[in-house]
């Protein structure tokens, strides 16, 4: 049976999920490998239910094994320790951070972050290279799990990787770092190390992240806008060394080795031993790791004459990457990788008997791509841009039939004739730049971007199981009403997804972690309306030195607030209350202003002083925001829920009391979000409003001493506080003066610097709160 190995690779990773998920995972995978065996033993398949079998089972030993060797028992505390070991990752430096991974002489590896003193030291330690052998002093630290809900978790990505510990060393000294017992796998990575440095040293910025990518995979020097706009627009694939990548590469070098008169075993030999050098030289990423070894596959079936069927091959190559390394198969690239490749080998037949042309080829392989590929990056990323298709029937021989050769040339060209390759620089460089513009400016008018929110297990399931079956009705040349239930299926669960917050009779508040900062969200049910209260923003302690530039700095808007709501599906914030000017409440919205319609923003009453404040109100009226300056007294209704603005007056003289404080029922449950207000504020409240009965307070000023004084206490009397503070702030926020006050009072505290995001659900029976630490 040709192809029969993809059962085998079904069985194999059905045996890897069922011991790496937990008990309900372990179930699905034993009841689907039954299912499987039921398949093939239908068929009469029984060799291939014992090779399935085996499988199934030694992927399972070897996951097994992998688990009881993932963990660390060398490293057990937090104190400054000497360590020595070898460089076993290229260093990277963006501006005042330097990163690399590191293998203790204990063999145990580690994620190394080291931050510059001072520019002559960041110049030094540039001359850190791969396999160096190096003793410090460092300071371990776990690395953190994701502090929002839906957010990446960094631990949970190191765990992976078999990293448990994230060290900063406390001084790198490159005398104690030497250069010995090399490895030929180490002269490989310090021939990548300077093939990377080379071009960045001489090829203009825009030119050296898109030459650095096709041919070494590695996208550090790309601009993060330009990334960006591959990543939002669907075309981040091009970037990927894959397999038309790898196969142009093997047929220009078979091409040229026939040319200087090798003959055609010994070019293939040549090739074969060419190709795992270059895996790595390419950076051995899953999906140069599939080209590399599906290209000596064909080359080994062609040298010996054997015959074997493409599945087959990649099958193979698929098992032989998942004993390797069973934790491959929880990489979004590994997954669509040999998701589209499976894809597209399933439908080559087919594509070649109903398309004769080229253009039509690439029509359907680009469409097979895009749908196979978009429930898994709507599960992972939450949106899609109608200009994915278009582009990519653009950019696919652009890139790779243009781009990427010419890349390789001009690179070689400047290495053995500067001069010439000058030249080549410079045409290339003019090409590549507006190619780049085009693709930003379709990003900044953000036109044509679909917002799904994150998609649930089963709707995953739902949409593989039509695109199959519209698959086969295509394959099998179907009327077309056969093709009614899946391209129905298909747009009625695209509907149901984008419009199920409006059914669903739960909302949520939710205090979203920001560091340093405020941000609350209120997503009422049905999503009748969204309120986002401050947007948080990092502070910068000091004028960053122009060395100290990284290539994108950390913005709260746009790392945390925008893909939280992305993955709520929000596209509208009906209320954007800003509290105050303090650029830690209002520095992550202007993130915010092209890619969530915003309605209404309400400001406190006072004078508009600071030049960001006036900056970001200008943007949003731009954006056609209905800017109000509102002051004590504002009330709305939403259903049975009640909404009112208690403070300021608007003749406050500190900016802090000057914060717009929201009261608020909400499903039964009384709010008070009080942005920064402090005592004299909240003195005014006390004597204004005899009867202010407080469920949840949102503790002012990141639970500052200044805050939430025993007198405002004792009259709202909370039962819950809600503390939004920075991990560690300078600050020494929240106060533990503050901390005892609530703790003497039964007051329920939650704190993000503790618990990470707070959830509150509304509309269930049991009414609590969840955190994002304990999910």
């Amino acid at each position: 049976m040709e192809g029969r190995w993809i059962i085998a690779v079904f069985a194999a990773m059905l045996g890897i999920v069922s011991r790496l998920n937990g008990i309900f995972n372990i179930w699905f995978a034993v009841l689907a490998f039954s299912l499987l065996c039921f398949v093939v033993l239908r068929r009469g398949l029984r060799t291939q239910l014992l090779l399935t079998s085996f499988l199934f089972f030694i992927l399972l030993y070897f996951t097994v094994d992998g688990l009881e060797r993932n963990n660390t028992s060398v490293y057990t505390n937090f104190q400054p320790t000497k360590i020595i070991g070898k460089l076993t990752s290229i260093p990277e430096i963006d501006g005042d951070r330097l990163s690399f991974r590191f293998t203790s002489s204990a063999g145990e590896l580690l994620q190394v972050f080291y931050y510059f003193k001072s520019e002559k030291e960041q110049q030094q330690l540039s001359q850190l290279s791969y396999g160096m052998t190096c003793s410090f002093s460092v300071v371990f630290d776990s690395p953190s799990i994701a502090s929002n809900f839906h957010a990446f978790d960094y631990k949970d990505y190191l765990y992976y990787q078999r990293i448990h510990w994230i060290v900063t060393p406390t001084t790198i000294d490159l005398a104690q770092c030497v250069q010995h017992d090399f490895t030929p796998y180490d002269y490989i990575q310090q021939f990548r190390q300077h093939g990377l440095s080379y071009i960045d040293n001489h090829f203009p910025e825009q030119l050296a992240g898109i030459v650095t990518s096709l041919v070494y995979g590695e996208r550090q020097l790309m601009d993060a806008d330009v990334l960006n706009a591959y990543q939002s627009l669907g075309i981040i694939h091009l970037l990927a060394v894959s397999g038309l990548h790898v196969g142009l590469v093997t047929a220009c070098v078979f091409y040229l080795l026939l040319r200087i008169g090798v003959i055609r075993e010994r070019a293939m030999d040549v090739l074969l031993l060419m190709l795992p050098l270059y895996m790595i030289i390419a950076g051995a990423a899953p999906s140069v790791i599939r080209a590399s070894l599906m290209a000596m596959t064909v080359l080994i079936i062609i040298r010996f004459k054997k015959s074997i069927h493409p599945l087959d091959g990649i099958s193979l190559v698929c098992i032989l990457l998942l004993l390797f390394n069973p934790y491959y198969l929880f990489q979004l690239g590994f997954q669509l990788s040999f998701l589209v490749s499976y894809s597209l080998l399933l439908s080559a037949e087919t594509i070649r008997g109903k398309y004769s042309s080229y253009f039509g080829q690439l029509l359907a392989v680009t469409c097979i791509s895009q749908l196979v590929s978009l429930p898994l990056i709507l599960y992972h990323f939450y949106e899609f841009s109608l200009w994915s298709l278009p582009l990519n029937l653009i950019y696919i021989p652009f890139i790779s039939l243009f781009i990427l050769p010419f890349a390789f040339i001009t690179l070689l060209t400047h290495l053995l004739m500067p001069l010439v390759g000058e030249f080549f620089v410079l045409v290339l460089d003019y090409i590549v730049r507006f190619a780049h513009e085009w693709l930003l400016l379709l990003t900044e008018q953000n036109v044509g971007t679909l917002l799904f929110g994150k998609i649930s297990d089963l709707g995953l399931v739902i949409a593989y199981l039509l695109l199959i079956y519209g698959f086969i009705c295509w394959e099998q040349h179907r009327s077309w009403k056969r093709y009614i239930v899946p391209v129905c299926g298909l747009l009625a669960a695209a509907v149901v997804q984008w419009n199920l917050p409006y059914f669903l009779n739960q909302g949520e508040i939710t205090m979203i972690d920001v560091g340093q900062g405020d941000s609350m969200l209120i997503d009422l049910p049905y999503r009748k309306e969204v309120y986002l209260i401050d947007g948080g923003g990092q502070v910068s302690i000091r004028e960053e030195e122009e060395w100290r530039a990284r290539n994108r700095s950390f913005d709260v808007g746009h790392d945390i607030l925008l893909p939280y709501l992305k993955a709520k599906g929000i596209r509208k914030i009906d209320r954007l209350i800003l509290t105050h000017g303090h650029y830690d409440h209002i520095g992550g919205i202007e993130a915010l202003i092209d890619q969530v319609i915003i309605d209404k923003v309400y400001y406190p009453k006072g004078e508009v002083a600071g030049d960001f404040e006036q900056h970001l109100l200008n943007s949003l009226h731009q954006a056609d925001a209905d800017v109000l300056f509102v002051s004590e007294g504002k009330r709305w209704r939403v259903a049975n829920d009640m909404f009112a603005i208690v403070s300021p007056v608007g003749n406050e003289q500190s900016l802090n009391d000057r914060s717009i404080v929201l009261y608020a029922v909400i499903d039964g449950v009384r709010w008070l979000f009080t942005g920064d207000l402090e005592k004299s504020g909240e003195e005014r409240l006390i004597h204004t409003y005899e009867n202010l009965p407080v469920d949840v307070l949102k503790a002012g000023h990141h639970g500052s001493h200044t805050s939430s004084t025993d007198a405002f206490l004792d009259h709202i009397k909370p039962k819950v506080a809600l503390i939004s503070a920075g991990k560690n702030n300078r600050y020494g926020h929240p106060h533990s003066d503050l901390i005892e006050n609530f703790e003497e009072r039964g007051i329920a505290i939650y704190r993000t610097d503790e618990n990470g995001a707070i959830r509150f659900k509304i509309g269930k029976r049991q009414q609590n709160f969840e955190t994002a630490t304990s999910e």
